[in-house]
């Protein structure tokens, strides 16, 4: 693969531990952190600062959607992982066997276990993982925009994009945009972002968190 290829990630305040790698050739490993305090071995460490006071986890979300310029002026692919996530085996293999970038501009793992946003809106309910209104105030206006049932649903764990893609460009800047508006589950405006811009996605038929290359541990708590 002579394309650029970066792996990165963002924490922010002391959510999640940098969990070091064994680094690959010709791949570059990226953490973006507004903690002055984090240290790493295996990853490059870029500062950001919070100019306009979005707090820890919604500019951590800023850079895990949008990109970062560092990473558009200088990579053709980029790979997102979670703070929670420990890189591991051959990520070149994984992008040449299981991504489809000769076709496509991104690439994303499954759900594990649904497929339609509407039924994962309930569990988040269901789970007190997201506030019940913020929820509610999305599900009614993906009804009124007719957004499908069972159109797909992603894990955003693990992200492949080209960003240099002006689709792909257009699909993270509304995909922000939703998540700022609406409930900060971002897994649940992805899918609506993908229907309204078109942008086609590989799907990697993978459980994210049992695979040779990505590795899971549990957020810290504050």
């Amino acid at each position: 693969m002579k394309e650029k290829v970066c792996i990165y990630t963002c924490i922010t305040g002391n959510y999640d531990d940098l969990h070091e790698v064994e680094k690959e050739e010709g791949i570059d490993y990226i953490c973006f952190t507004n903690n002055i305090n984090l240290k790493s071995q295996s990853w490059k460490i870029v500062f950001i600062k919070d100019d306009n006071d979005l707090g820890n986890m919604i500019l951590s979300r800023k850079i895990k959607i949008l990109g970062h310029p560092l990473i558009e002026n200088n990579y053709d692919i980029s790979i997102w992982v979670d703070g929670a996530i420990q890189v591991r085996g051959n990520i070149k293999q994984f992008l040449n066997e299981y991504c489809a970038l000769d076709k496509y501009s991104m690439a994303c793992f499954r759900h594990r276990l649904r497929d339609c946003v509407y039924e994962e809106a309930a569990a988040c309910i269901i789970h007190r993982k997201e506030d019940v209104c913020s929820v509610k105030e999305y599900l009614e206006f993906i009804e009124n925009e007719k957004f499908p049932h069972h159109y797909g649903l992603a894990e955003c764990t693990v992200l492949v994009r080209r960003h240099g893609d002006i689709k792909v460009k257009q699909t993270m800047q509304l995909w922000f945009e939703m998540f700022l508006r609406f409930a900060k589950r971002d897994q649940l405006t992805f899918p609506y972002t993908l229907w309204e811009t078109g942008l086609g996605v590989f799907w990697i038929n993978l459980n994210v968190f049992d695979n040779p290359w990505f590795f899971w541990h549990t957020h810290k708590q504050e």
